[in-house]
C-alpha cells in the first residue's frame, strides 16, 4: 500500500520558524516532522511514499532523496499554489493503485494505528479524543460510520478530531471532481468525504491512540518533550 504524505505548505501558524522552511521540516527530537510520520510509517509495512511538496520543497527533496536511506522508495509530486487538500490529492489520481493512505505531513502517529488503518475496506477517517477542540476539525459518528465533519464550530457535537491520517479508496477521486471551493477558495478533502457521505457512501472511522499535532510554535516546545519520550521508550508506542 503506498502512502501520500501532504507536505507543501508553509505553515503560517508557525512563523516566523518557517519563513525559510516548510513546517514538516521544523524540528522535533532531533528530527523533522515529516521523518518521524515516515518511520512510524515504514514500521507499519509501508514502502512506498508520495510526498507532495511546494513551499520551500528543495529541502525536503535534498533531505529525504528517493527513500533510501530509510529502505523507502520516495517519490514527489510538486503543488506550486496552494489550492486546498483535495487539490494536492487530484494529483496523485494516476499515481496510486487501489487503496491508498493519505497524511497530513506535519501531525505524527504512531506504526500501530497506521498499521490498523491499512486493513480497513472502506474509506477511513482517523480520529482523537481531545479535551480542547479549538482551532480542530472535529468529526460526528454514528454506531461504525462518520456522519458530518465540521471545520472549527463554536458549539462543536463532540470531541473527536479529525487526526489528518485517512485510508482512500479510488471513490474518493470521484468525489474530489465534484467537489466546490471552501469559504477559503480551497479545495478542502473534508467536503470531499462529506460529499461521499452525503451520497450514501460509508465512511468508516478509527479512533487512535497517539496523535502529535502542532499549530503554533510554542506547541513545539510541547511535543518535543512528548516524542523524547516516545523515543526513549520511556512511553510504549
Amino acid at each position: 500500500m503506498k502512502a501520500v504524505i501532504l507536505a507543501a505548505g508553509e505553515g503560517n501558524r508557525m512563523r516566523p520558524l518557517t519563513y525559510t522552511r516548510p513546517k514538516v521540516m521544523l524540528p522535533i527530537a532531533n528530527k523533522p516532522i515529516l521523518e518521524h510520520l515516515l518511520i512510524e510509517a515504514e514500521k507499519a509495512g509501508i514502502r512506498e511514499f508520495i510526498f507532495i511538496v511546494g513551499y520551500h520543497d528543495e529541502q525536503i527533496r535534498n533531505y529525504f532523496g528517493n527513500g533510501d536511506k530509510w529502505g523507502v522508495s520516495v517519490n514527489y509530486c510538486t503543488q506550486r499554489k496552494q489550492l486546498g487538500t483535495a487539490d494536492a490529492l487530484r494529483m496523485v489520481e494516476d499515481l496510486v493503485d487501489g487503496s491508498f493512505l493519505m497524511m497530513n505531513g506535519d501531525i505524527i502517529v504512531n506504526q500501530k494505528d497506521i498499521r490498523n488503518l491499512t486493513s480497513g475496506k472502506n474509506s477511513t477517517m482517523s480520529l482523537f479524543e481531545v479535551e480542547d477542540t479549538e482551532d480542530l476539525g472535529l468529526v460526528e459518528i454514528s454506531k461504525d460510520k462518520v456522519v458530518r465533519i465540521y471545520e472549527k464550530v463554536g458549539k462543536p457535537p463532540s470531541n473527536l478530531a479529525n487526526a489528518g491520517v485517512y485510508l482512500f479508496t479510488p471513490d474518493i477521486f470521484a468525489a474530489i471532481s465534484q467537489t466546490p471551493t471552501s469559504p477559503r477558495g480551497e479545495y478542502e478533502i473534508t467536503d470531499s468525504l462529506q460529499l461521499m457521505i452525503d451520497q450514501g457512501n460509508h465512511v468508516s472511522y478509527q479512533k487512535i491512540d497517539y496523535w502529535l499535532d502542532t499549530s503554533y510554535p510554542w506547541d513545539l516546545l510541547l511535543a518535543n518533550e512528548s516524542r523524547a519520550q516516545f523515543v526513549s521508550g520511556r512511553v510504549p508506542l
